[in-house]
């Protein structure tokens, strides 16, 4: 699944606090069967920290399926911790840059496809999914 995300980045959006770079991404297991979690690597420019800061933003969610394009996507992305990299530069980090982060970046990776079926699949929509130690199972209608 990462491979995939890999070639769609780095992606970049601007906002109010500053510009976001979305570098990477890793998918690891959720706290259950059901459940994905998404480590996503960041870079914070802005005012404050014009050489900027890296990051990383630690979600839950699941993963919604696009019948047009055969694609999966993370879906109902739930921000669970996050973290800097550089602790001296931390504390010019904005409280707007850290309240508009985990939204940014979620809807970043909303539009990151995670892998894509081949041409010849049919299927409507994702039936169930679970997580394991190194492997996302799912089961397409």
């Amino acid at each position: 699944m990462d491979e995939l995300a890999a070639k769609s980045l780095p992606q970049s959006r601007k906002a109010s606090y500053g510009t976001v770079t979305l570098l990477g991404i890793g998918t690891q297991p959720g706290n259950g069967e059901k459940e994905l979690a998404i480590v996503a690597r960041f870079r914070l420019v802005s005012f404050e920290i014009p050489e900027g800061i890296d990051g990383e933003i630690r979600y839950v969610g699941s993963l919604r399926y696009d019948p047009k394009t055969r694609q999966v996507y993370p879906a109902q992305l739930k921000a669970v911790a996050m973290t800097f990299g550089n602790s001296s530069l931390q504390e010019y980090v904005s409280d707007a840059a850290r309240r508009g982060l985990p939204a940014t970046v979620a809807s970043m990776l909303r539009n990151l496809p995670l892998y894509r079926l081949p041409d010849s699949s049919s299927s409507r929509a994702i039936r169930s999914f679970s997580v394991q130690e190194n492997s996302v199972r799912i089961d397409f209608d």
